[in-house]
Order: C-alpha cells, then structure tokens, then sequence
C-alpha cells in the first residue's frame, strides 16, 4: 500500500466493536470499515476481485455508490436489491478521505417476522437519526484515534512522526509573531491531530506546545529589547503578544527580570 493510512483497522477499537454491537441490537446491522486501496496497492475502485470479496455479487452497485459518497464527501443512501438500503459513509480526517465505512442491507418491509428487527429503519426520520449518528461517531472516533490506526510498522510511525515534529518546529519559529497561532493550527499543518501532536511533542522535547512557542518568543524578544529604538510595547507585538503588560508579566515569570530591568542592564553593561 502507497499510504500510511488503513482504515480497516478502525473496526479493531474496542470502542467500536461496543458500536457494531449496539447497532446490530438496535437496528439490526453492523457496520464495516474499507480503505481506499486493496492490499496490492490498487485503488480499490479498480480491483475488482477485492471488491467481490468485500461485497459478493453486488460489488459493481456498491462500487459506483462509494465512489459518489467519496467524491461528494458526504454520507449517502443507497437501494439495493429486494426494497433494501445501505449507507456508505466516507471516512475523513479535515476534509481528507481516507476510506469509507459500510453497513449491512437493511430492509424497508415489515411483511416477515424475520425483519422485524430491522423494520425500526424504515422510517425516514429513523434513517436520518441513525446517519446522523454515524456521521458524527465515525468520524469523531477516526479523528481522536487518527495515529493509533493508520500506521503500518512501527519503524514507519517513528519517521513519519520525527517528520512532523520537525516540520512543527520549522512552522513555529516562522510564525510565533502571530498572535492566534494555535496547537490545532501547527498539528493541521503537520497533519496530526491536536492530541496526538501534543502528547507526542511533550514527549519528544519534554515541554508543552505553550511552552514551546514562548521560549520561542521570549527568545526574539532577547534579541529585539537590545534596540532601543523600539519601546518594551512594539517588542511585545513584534513576537506575539498584543498586549505589552501580559507581555511583561511573561516575560518576568520566565527570566526572573522585567523587560525594562532586562534594557536596564544591557546599558549598564554598555557604561562600564
């Protein structure tokens, strides 16, 4: 496989596997977990004895409904043979597809008493409220449990994980002047979840994401207090702070000295 990602392990959460159990008591389906590629590496769309395995005689149907779930990126009804549906869900982490996630037909008649179980979802509203709560699940669960899933080896995780960090690091220290950067904003740019990122940073350097970026700051504010052309405010702005006092009360808490006792000692240097 080309990817890092395999969605099919989603399924092998112990809080999913609780899921399937629920909606098969309550609606009597389950749901399945696919990537985009088969395990030679083909896109699955275009592996046709793959998509035999997965879904039998009606591959083709499904086939041409995933792809315009996964192209619309949006979760779709589909019919099926015999007055059945099914829902097809994409798998997305910020606005990427990495896969898509299948339920079993259920039917729409009430006629036998072998479908009485899944006769709760011929309703529509029952229909909406169960997409719904997939949606929402599914992809909440993807998101917080990204990391955990989607690598192949170890050895694979480590390097892509040493990458982002590093890629982190290079996005920090081009943008700590800004005031609203934000853990969500470098995890997104390094494409990690906000939690992921911030454990494994912690780890990694023995220090917060907050932490981090004020050193990084305090430490342009070091270099800018020495031109006294700026005043302590526009030093404050030019490293990320909009307001100069918080600034100075930062700044005191990490370096034991005020900004101004901190200029005060650079000229007394400069005298004698």
């Amino acid at each position: 496989m080309n990817t890092l990602v395999d969605v099919s392990k989603l399924g092998n959460i112990s809080v999913v596997k609780k899921l399937n159990s629920l909606l098969n008591k309550v609606f009597g389906v389950k749901i399945y977990f696919y990537g985009l590629e088969s395990e030679d590496g083909k896109s699955i769309f275009d592996d046709r004895e793959a998509l035999k395995n997965f879904f039998g005689n009606s591959s083709g149907a499904v086939s041409k409904d995933v792809k315009k779930a996964v192209n619309k990126k949006e979760l779709i009804i589909c019919s099926t043979s015999n007055q059945c549906k099914r829902i097809i869900l994409p798998i997305m982490v910020r606005k990427k597809v990495y896969g898509f996630a299948v339920t079993d037909e259920f039917s729409s008649k009430k006629s036998s008493a072998a479908k009485e179980q899944t006769a709760n979802l011929s309703s529509d509203p029952k229909i909406k409220e169960l997409c719904g709560f997939l949606e929402e699940f599914i992809n909440f669960i993807f998101s917080l449990k990204f990391e955990e899933i989607v690598f192949l080896n170890s050895d694979m995780a480590q390097t892509h994980l040493q990458e982002s960090i590093s890629k982190a690091i290079d996005f920090i220290k081009e943008n700590y002047y800004r005031p609203n950067l934000s853990l969500n904003e470098v995890s997104e740019a390094v494409s990690l979840s906000p939690y992921y990122f911030s454990h494994q940073f912690k780890k990694e350097y023995n220090t917060t994401f907050i932490e981090f970026v004020t050193r990084i700051r305090l430490e342009a504010a070091l270099k800018l207090l020495k031109d006294m052309r700026l005043s302590v405010a526009q030093v404050s702005f030019a490293v990320g702070y909009q307001d100069p006092n918080y600034f100075s009360k930062v700044f005191k808490k990490w370096m034991n000295i005020s900004p101004q006792e901190y200029r005060d000692q650079i000229v007394d240097q400069k005298i004698s």
